[in-house]
């Protein structure tokens, strides 16, 4: 009887100081947003951790897959971009920011007809001054030519 009362005092201490670690913990976002995920209840997450990831409330570069095909020194950094699709959406300049190396798998809301895959290579893209795009929002964009 002993040893169980010694057990209980020793994860009553425990329980006591998990809960007064809990009572000073403090979640901070890094940036403005909204949460899309939030860890799993009861899983464990180191000092510093994610416990949560956060969406931007408005996109910050717009991410286009070319076709596999495409030359990629066709597509150079600077190389203006007009959204075409929303048009009332953006005005102003976009630009290629950066190019993926490799043609990789689309997102899912890029799948064509009978929901089948999507390969391109990403083209990262700029979006203009004061344009405010949601994030995941589908887009049309056309590429300037480049001047060779």
């Amino acid at each position: 009887e002993a040893m169980y009362a010694q057990e209980l005092a020793v994860l009553q201490t425990r329980r006591k100081q998990l809960l007064d670690d809990r009572a000073g913990l403090t979640v901070k976002a890094s940036e403005e947003g909204r949460v899309v995920q939030v860890a799993l209840l009861g899983s464990s997450v180191a000092a510093g951790g994610s416990v949560a990831s956060v969406s931007p409330q408005y996109a910050r570069e717009i991410v286009a897959y070319v076709s596999a095909d495409t030359e990629p020194d066709s597509i150079s950094v600077g190389t203006p971009v007009r959204i075409a699709r929303p048009a009332q959406t953006c005005g102003g300049e976009a630009a290629v920011l950066r190019r993926g190396g490799e043609v990789v798998e689309a997102p899912g809301q890029l799948r064509g007809l009978l929901s089948l895959p999507v390969y391109g290579m990403p083209v990262y893209i700029s979006i203009p001054e004061h344009c405010r795009l949601g994030v995941g929002q589908l887009l049309t964009v056309e590429f300037a030519r480049a001047v060779m």
